[in-house]
């Protein structure tokens, strides 16, 4: 399936002390990383899958609903009537139509690309049009759960995975460590507290993603239809570090 990430760099900015400076290409893959380390951890793979499987849907501009917004002339009743838009492509239609003029449409191909209150022409007559009223949206549980358990988590989580890499780059002629004229390096024991709070914070809001889950999985049927080499979801959020 397609990969998709549960949050955006602009998340990660937003609701942490990183800079807005920072490069997307200096941090997007710790997301991922996090993502499918700690996330498909907790949420187990099938439920990370799907919540990915929603994200694409809803950034997908899928039409739900529309209306007649010009009967024109000229048409007859048909199925899978074509229809022309400046932005989405794909939609096709049910007409129905009486003395040329189209009395009702109905969705037969959903197609992609298209945002509410686009206009989209109909083929098979003169002047018809649709207005596309609704375009798909994730469902409100999987939406509650990714935005208020599953972000804050995953923000954190990414934090705690970006932070021991952030003050070096790895190029062509080795591993280098950044240095500013008019600021000061940290030590690693610095670092590393940083690391250890971003890690109670996504430790927080992960236990908060297990309460709720445990209360509410028959609103996720994903979360318990894990199977062979997928990731089980684990209910321990204790950390207890190494032991040397």
């Amino acid at each position: 399936m397609a990969e998709a990430l549960l949050i955006t760099r602009q998340d990660v900015v937003k609701f942490t002390a990183m800079n807005g400076n920072v490069d997307t290409d200096s941090f997007i893959q710790f997301v991922k990383i996090a993502q499918d380390i700690h996330i498909q951890n907790f949420l187990g793979t099938d439920l990370l899958q799907k919540l990915q499987a929603e994200i694409i849907l809803a950034t997908s501009g899928i039409p739900t609903a529309i209306t007649v917004s010009n009967q024109g002339t000229g048409y007859t009743t048909g199925t899978a009537v074509n229809t022309t838009s400046a932005t989405g492509t794909g939609l096709k239609l049910n007409i129905t139509a009486s003395g040329g003029l189209i009395t009702n449409a109905t969705i037969n191909t959903a197609g992609t690309g298209y945002k509410v209150g686009n206009t989209a022409t109909v083929s098979g007559g003169t002047n018809g049009a649709v207005t596309i009223a609704s375009i798909y949206t994730i469902p409100t549980d999987y939406n509650n759960l990714l935005v208020t358990y599953v972000k804050p988590m995953l923000i954190h989580w990414a934090m705690v995975e970006y932070l021991p890499f952030a003050a070096y780059t790895i190029a062509n002629k080795g591993v280098y460590k950044h240095n500013s004229e008019n600021a000061t390096n940290v030590e690693k024991v610095e670092i590393d507290f940083l690391i250890e709070k971003e890690r109670s914070i996504a430790q927080h809001y992960t236990e908060r993603f297990i309460e709720h889950i445990s209360f509410n999985n028959d609103k996720f049927p994903e979360y318990n239809s894990n199977s062979n080499g997928d990731m089980y979801p684990d209910t321990n959020n204790n950390y207890q570090g190494w032991y040397l």
